[in-house]
């Protein structure tokens, strides 16, 4: 019984671990998706990358590509991060 009791210790405590680090992820990558957005001015007639739009803002780790675009006159900055997970974040 012991051994099952720390186990199933063991197990929640590691999706703790999974989820506490994913949510830290998300919000680093919104905060700067929210930086990118600020730094729009005119949204672009073709898709640009994010570095070109903020050049002065740090890149988290995680994202893998980023580029600002326009979809119904709206500027729309279009996260991709390793491991196959996307944010899109609107004006």
């Amino acid at each position: 019984m012991k051994v099952f009791v720390v186990m199933l210790a063991g197990f929640v405590t590691l999706v703790g671990v999974f989820v506490a680090v994913f949510a830290f992820q998300g919000r680093e990558v919104r905060v700067y998706g929210q930086a990118v957005l600020a730094a729009v001015r005119v949204p672009p007639a073709v898709p640009v990358a994010c570095s070109r739009v903020a050049p002065g803002v740090r890149v988290p780790a995680q994202v893998a590509e980023c580029r600002v675009r326009t979809s119904g006159g709206r500027a729309e900055v279009d996260l991709r991060l390793d491991g196959g997970r996307s944010f899109l974040l609107r004006r």
